[in-house]
């Protein structure tokens, strides 16, 4: 009786036995696959945070090579002529190359690699050197009349450009910082009150503007994260479904041929 029982009872299935245990999940592979997944959201919020620096890119450096010129033009009378042309030569020789890398950045389909972060920000310092530059020249030893209207002209550019750039902190640093300090320490430079007191407000002005920038940054990083988390679990779940409609498909069909 006992040999009938043993004989009678049903063999376990291999097929569930070897699947058993390589069906439970790896805590080494699970984490690294979340590894992976939030390497890829972060390079989606970076990629992100490029295409909005780039949306302001063109029209942002056009708007402002006009100003400059424009600046350069009313400081005509104040500011020795050679000095002016030089700044000026020298605001387009930056300016081109940033169009260019806009429009061949639009073209390429909006790369997002690091290569071209780091190439963004490399004019964006360019850029703003070069306003810093001209704001040292010109405030270094003039009256307070063309300190004013400078360190106003630099504060506004300065503003509008933490505007566009907030959305990553290190585009909106390389811009501003080499803006503002230049300009700042060639008025604490002066060694008189109006340079103290110039060069100590644009250190604090250039200071809320990157803490505005930081702020920016973390706020708008975790919405574009959390967005494309959302598109990354909507895809697996229908992926999931998909699955499990075409499985519940094989097993009717297989109930059919029985």
């Amino acid at each position: 009786m006992k040999e009938d029982s043993i004989a009678a009872s049903p063999a376990p299935d291999r097929g569930a036995v070897a699947a058993g245990p390589a069906s439970r999940a790896d805590p080494g592979s699970v984490a690294a696959a979340d590894a992976v997944a939030d390497a890829e959201i972060r390079a989606q919020v970076e990629a992100e945070q490029l295409r909005m620096v780039f949306g302001h890119t063109t029209s942002g450096t056009i708007i402002g090579t006009a100003f400059a010129l424009g600046l350069a033009a009313h400081l005509s009378d104040s500011v020795p002529a050679g000095l002016l042309l030089s700044w000026v030569v020298l605001k387009l020789a930056v300016a081109l190359p940033r169009i260019v890398q806009a429009q061949v950045y639009r073209l390429r389909e909006r790369p997002g690699s690091r290569a071209w972060q780091h190439g963004t920000a490399a004019l964006l310092a360019l850029d703003g050197a070069c306003w810093g530059l001209g704001g040292a020249w010109m405030t270094s030893a003039a009256s307070t009349e063309v300190v004013a209207q400078v360190a106003a002209s630099l504060c506004c550019v300065a503003s509008v450009a933490t505007f566009g750039l907030q959305v990553r902190f290190a585009a909106t640093a390389a811009y501003v910082v080499p803006m503002i300090g230049p300009t700042a320490v060639a008025l604490l430079a002066r060694g008189d009150r109006l340079g103290l007191f110039a060069g100590v407000g644009l250190l604090l002005f250039l200071g809320l503007l990157l803490n505005t920038a930081r702020n920016s940054e973390r706020r708008l990083s975790e919405v574009f994260r959390l967005r494309f988390l959302t598109d990354r679990i909507s895809a697996e779940r229908a992926h999931a479904l998909e699955l499990a409609q075409r499985q519940s498909m094989v097993k009717n069909q297989f109930l059919a041929a029985m």
